[in-house]
């Protein structure tokens, strides 16, 4: 949004769903964005009605407006299901993150097909296998190679909270969507309790969003842990150059700790059925986007069965134990990030350009 407006001089306004961010960028969103923040085939079924009014209610705001162009982005069932009712509407589709149909689930493009005019696509290889599918598509770059972690230092974030020099600080970093908190924030403050009993100059750090905020302080009560707890987007990169070491869901999350040269661990946990759905059907061996460049564990990824306190804990002793390792880690991970980068400029700048090529 902040390179469309640059790109037109300011002569843009928008209009949808989004959150914090996308509304500091002038949207107002036609409702909570966590409303349909929701990962899980199963982890779906209870909110199946909010959700399908949600989709009628985006649909019909898109009509009454009837916009120079519609952007997508993401969440591809929600998106598909809002592409299927505008059926013959003449504006232009952009859908911005390919749905990784190398991953699992390849005919999930046919779902496009007609529907999108262009795909955005943040991995190198993808477009060629969309455009050998018939559609059309570009690389623009990962957003996560925008992050200015260099403009913002740790020892700042330590000081305004008390965290001493010589305190070691895990970074948690549970997922920013509910059913992901509630799956992983157990896990993760039980590996974090077990590091402690190890390292007795251990602190934790969770950096949150607003609306998880609470859930985060009463599960740390509800552990006896005591935490750091944030949940203001400014902190947030402040927070990142502050930890040691990481412990994070899989996603975004882990591809910023490797921007700002943290050490992680990455665990996911997910619902029992959901867990057997994904062992017939994924198609790769790891999660994490660094690991998949690499088709090799660089970063520790512990997911599903695995993803217990345990064995979340063995691998974080690993890393302090071991500075050559963490500091490897990290060399490695940087270099797979380097593939993430568009030919020249930034992410958002191609991204915009592609959009207003088809005003």
């Amino acid at each position: 949004m902040a390179a469309l407006k640059e790109e037109t001089n300011g002569d843009i306004a928008f209009a949808g769903v989004g959150g914090e961010k996308m509304e500091s960028e002038g949207i107002n969103s036609f409702f909570p964005i966590e409303d349909i923040a929701l990962m899980g085939i199963f982890e779906l079924l209870p909110h199946l009605r909010r959700l399908y009014r949600r989709i009628n209610e985006t649909v019909e705001a898109i009509r009454k407006l009837e916009p120079d162009i519609l952007l997508t982005i993401d969440s591809p069932g929600f998106v598909i299901a809002v592409l299927k009712r505008l059926r013959g509407s003449s504006f232009p589709k952009i859908h911005y993150v390919a749905p990784s149909i190398w991953a699992w689930r390849p005919k999930r493009v046919n779902k496009f097909l007609g529907r999108i005019d262009h795909l955005l696509c943040l991995l190198p290889f993808e477009p060629q296998l969309f455009e050998e599918k018939g559609l059309s598509a570009s690389f623009v770059g990962h957003p996560v190679l925008e992050r200015r972690f260099t403009d913002r230092k740790g020892d700042t974030f330590r000081a305004r909270f008390g965290i001493g020099p010589s305190d070691m600080v895990l970074g948690v970093f549970p997922g920013s969507r509910e059913g992901e908190l509630r799956r992983h924030i157990p896990i993760f403050l039980e590996t974090a309790t077990r590091l402690g009993e190890k390292y007795s100059n251990l602190k934790v750090v969770i950096p949150t969003l607003p609306s998880l905020y609470s859930s985060i302080v009463d599960a740390c009560k509800k552990y006896r842990i005591s935490a750091t707890i944030i949940s203001k987007e400014q902190d947030r990169w402040e927070a990142m150059m502050a930890c040691n070491f990481g412990l994070a869901a899989s996603g975004t999350v882990a591809l910023e700790l490797v921007e700002a040269r943290v050490p992680s661990v990455i665990g996911y946990h997910a619902n029992f059925l959901t867990e057997l759905v994904a062992r017939i059907f994924v198609k790769v061996r790891f999660v994490n986007l660094c690991n998949i460049l690499a088709d090799e564990e660089i970063i520790p990824e512990r997911i599903m069965s695995k993803c217990r306190s345990e064995i979340l804990c063995e691998e974080l002793v690993e890393l302090v134990s071991s500075k050559e390792a963490a500091k490897l880690q990290i060399q490695r991970a940087k270099q797979q990030l380097k593939k993430l980068q568009p030919g020249c400029g930034v992410p958002s700048q191609h991204a915009a350009k592609t959009l207003l090529g088809y005003l």
